[in-house]
């Protein structure tokens, strides 16, 4: 069951109430924000058109997950189509059309094209000019969630998961916009507030790294070329699924749509590793808001209540204040969350 900050209530009749794991009531959370980070090669529209896949082949099997959003962090890629193809008219390719065939993975590409594609990944120019702005936008939208009272899954897809891996070692310490204090800052106040490892959380497919942060899992094909000629230069995390990834569709066995998602062994892989986090994960405690709204009903013959107070409690610490208010009308007898 997914994990809630427990809450101690102190009345003057006796009554202790736990907050459900799942529902609406802002103590459980409003829901969960999964966020899909595509990869380099990727224009908007692409982008758009493997976050809706994912959600079609996934969403039936996380049925289970309140109130499940889905969203796109992009990483701009258009112009990296534009400086690739122009390095390939440079080498005179006779037949250019064979560019979209290498690049889509529908044609095994020569060595040297494949080696431009390494280059272009790993050119610390392209990391330093494009990669740490897109990044801030990247941490806004995971802040908001939280702040808004979500925790936060991430999928990222190929380099999508150096955004990943940057973004979650950044968001501890990362003030966003709202002018909140950073969640480290908040863990500091409320010693009840999660972390945010315990907030977000990261699955990734395909991914070039040599490491994942707080130890995400991943997903990787055996026989993904890609990763395949990049370990050749440089580390790269194993691959962990068996299954065969290069198909007709997709030569090089690395793309999203005609290679992860399609083959069962990993799409199931991504849905497991989606819901083990989910259910690992907190609820960030609303930060905006009220943390939990307690009424009570007058009692005995319409007679006032006997003295009522309620604290939120960490070891044996008043956390917090509550604002009581009292119901006019006379109902009966009890007390309730």
């Amino acid at each position: 069951m997914k994990l809630v900050n427990s809450l101690l209530f102190s009345l003057g009749i006796v009554l202790i109430v736990l907050a459900p794991a799942h529902g609406n009531t802002p103590c459980a959370g409003k829901g969960t924000k999964l966020f899909f980070v595509n990869g380099l090669f990727n224009d908007m529209k692409q982008a758009r058109k493997n976050l809706t896949k994912l959600e079609e082949v996934t969403s039936q099997q996380l049925h289970a997950i309140q109130d499940l959003q889905y969203d796109l962090a992009w990483i701009e890629g258009e112009s990296y189509y534009v400086q690739l193809a122009r390095a390939v008219f440079q080498r005179g390719v006779d037949d250019f059309q064979k560019y979209w065939l290498w690049i889509s993975g529908l044609e095994k590409a020569p060595d040297w094209f494949d080696k431009l594609v390494k280059e272009f990944v790993f050119d610390p120019k392209i990391l330093d000019a494009f990669v740490m702005p897109r990044i801030q936008e990247h941490l806004e939208q995971y802040s908001n969630a939280i702040l808004a009272g979500y925790d936060v899954i991430i999928v990222s897809h190929s380099i999508g998961s150096f955004y990943a891996n940057a973004a979650l070692r950044a968001l501890p310490d990362y003030h966003p916009k709202a002018l909140q204090g950073s969640i480290s800052e908040r863990c500091k106040r409320n010693p009840s507030y999660p972390t945010a490892a315990q907030m977000i959380g990261n699955v990734q497919i395909a991914a070039p790294v040599a490491e994942t942060v707080n130890g995400a899992p991943w997903i990787s094909f055996k026989d993904d070329q890609v990763l395949s000629s990049i370990r050749a230069v440089t580390p790269v995390l194993p691959g962990n699924i068996s299954s065969q990834g290069v198909s007709p569709q997709d030569v090089r066995g690395h793309s999203l749509i005609p290679s992860y998602l399609r083959v069962g062994e990993s799409r199931n892989a991504i849905i497991q590793y989606i819901k083990s986090l989910y259910e690992r994960q907190k609820y960030p405690i609303p930060y905006l808001e009220p943390a939990a709204l307690l009424q009570y009903l007058f009692i005995i013959n319409g007679k006032n209540a006997p003295y009522f107070s309620a604290a939120f409690m960490q070891s044996g610490e008043d956390i917090s204040s509550v604002d009581e208010v009292k119901l006019t009308r006379i109902i009966g007898t009890g007390a309730f969350l």
